[in-house]
């Protein structure tokens, strides 16, 4: 792994370039590490001019694309550094590149997790709305019901007291007209026992006058 590390870190630059070892132009005066140095520049260069041609697209669709763009410069970062890993050295790179992909994921997790998060506190907020509106209806139903039930009571008690009162009078009236019927019959006896009375006083009145 690491012969063919370094066969594409001192090879790779000048067959890309097709240039020779053996040409003295660019071997007196530029080195390998320079021509290394000047490729790195050049994929700087693309990379902030990759970095930055999208800039006001993104800020213009920024909630329609940035899943996209967020998977674009996730498979470039990392097809990059692979590149990276490769042309360089094993050890020191590898290592960063570790780091900073487990930097990346983090990155990628939080988001979706704050996305997912959100979209929950929306569904919650929207549920609990629901079952706020819910227990009002049901509360307004009980509230109703019983007004009702109250209205029932109110008019159950007032037809008993009404029944009750005209019981009452009835009675009263009963007992009147009882009061009224012995009244009458004690007359009555009364007056046939005062005529009685009055018959035989005179039977004996008369009875008296014949035998005297």
């Amino acid at each position: 792994m690491t012969q063919i590390s370094y066969t594409v870190r001192t090879k790779f630059p000048l067959i890309l370039l097709h240039l020779d070892e053996s040409n003295g132009i660019f071997t007196t005066n530029f080195t390998r590490k320079k021509i290394s140095a000047l490729l790195l520049l050049l994929l700087l260069l693309l990379l902030l001019l990759l970095l930055l041609l999208p800039l006001p697209y993104r800020y213009r669709y920024r909630d329609r694309d940035r899943d996209f763009y967020f998977y674009f410069y996730f498979y470039f970062y990392y097809y990059y550094y692979y590149f990276y890993f490769y042309y360089y050295d094993y050890d020191y790179y590898y290592i960063y590149y570790y780091y900073y992909f487990y930097y990346y994921y983090y990155y990628y997790y939080y988001y979706y997790y704050y996305y997912y998060y959100y979209y929950y506190y929306y569904y919650y907020y929207y549920y609990y709305y629901y079952y706020y509106y819910f227990y009002y209806y049901y509360f307004y139903y009980y509230y109703y019901y019983y007004y009702y039930y109250y209205y029932y009571y109110y008019y159950y008690y007032y037809y008993y007291y009404y029944y009750y009162y005209y019981y009452y009078y009835y009675y009263y009236y009963y007992y009147y007209y009882y009061y009224y019927y012995y009244y009458y019959y004690y007359c009555c006896y009364y007056y046939y026992y005062y005529y009685y009375y009055y018959y035989y006083y005179y039977y004996y009145y008369y009875y008296y006058y014949y035998f005297y």
